[in-house]
């Protein structure tokens, strides 16, 4: 049974490519379109991460550094990343210490300590997520390239998504002297041309 890693499921999509004529019509639209993904966040992350878009935003005059700008940043910073790692073992642990911090730190305070409020599963809060196509089925590349290392993981793009976020959060919460000012340099750096048409 071929494995789904994303709601999306874009590796499915990327057979149209080469296929009929009309399956490459319909992957030429679909790939020009926006991608979108729902990913369950943590209140209390979210509340910290849209502070986090403000302060950003107050920095500097030029845009509003909005949650999906974040999620973008992250998902890239991440790629970049993924891309200078040689050996598959260590794409897979940096992954799986990233999740389980992430699983740690709220699902297994949910079992412990239901009372305290941002902890619990009916405080996570559904966040829809604007991606661009590259990024979303790099990803999945990604997860089923794991597949062939850890038969039957149980990451997809979303909770990857997800754990990109808490662990920024979790940074920014422990150790985030000068974050703000980098994520402001690293946009103008990255996106200055985008910037200046707008």
């Amino acid at each position: 049974m071929v494995r789904i890693f994303s709601e999306l499921n874009l590796l499915e999509v990327e057979e149209w490519r080469y296929g009929t004529n009309r399956e490459q019509r319909q992957y030429k639209r679909y790939k020009k379109g926006k991608q979108f993904l729902t990913v369950e966040i943590p209140h209390k992350v979210l509340q910290r991460a849209r502070v986090f878009c403000d302060d950003v935003t107050e920095m500097q005059v030029h845009w509003e550094f909005e949650l999906n700008d974040l999620f973008k940043v992250l998902a890239t910073n991440f790629i970049l990343w993924l891309r200078e790692q040689s050996e598959p073992t260590d794409v897979y642990e940096g992954l799986q210490n990233m999740y389980q911090h992430f699983k740690r730190t709220y699902n297994g305070v949910e079992k412990n300590h239901t009372h305290l409020v941002g902890f619990h599963r009916s405080d996570y809060r559904p966040v829809t997520v604007e991606l661009e196509y590259g990024t979303i089925h790099r990803l999945e590349v990604l997860l089923e390239d794991m597949d062939y290392l850890k038969p039957k993981h149980e990451y997809t793009v979303e909770n990857v998504v997800s754990s990109l976020l808490c662990d920024y959060i979790n940074k920014l919460q422990t150790d985030g002297k000068g974050e703000i000012k980098k994520m402001v340099n690293f946009i103008l750096r990255e996106w200055g041309e985008t910037i200046e048409e707008e």
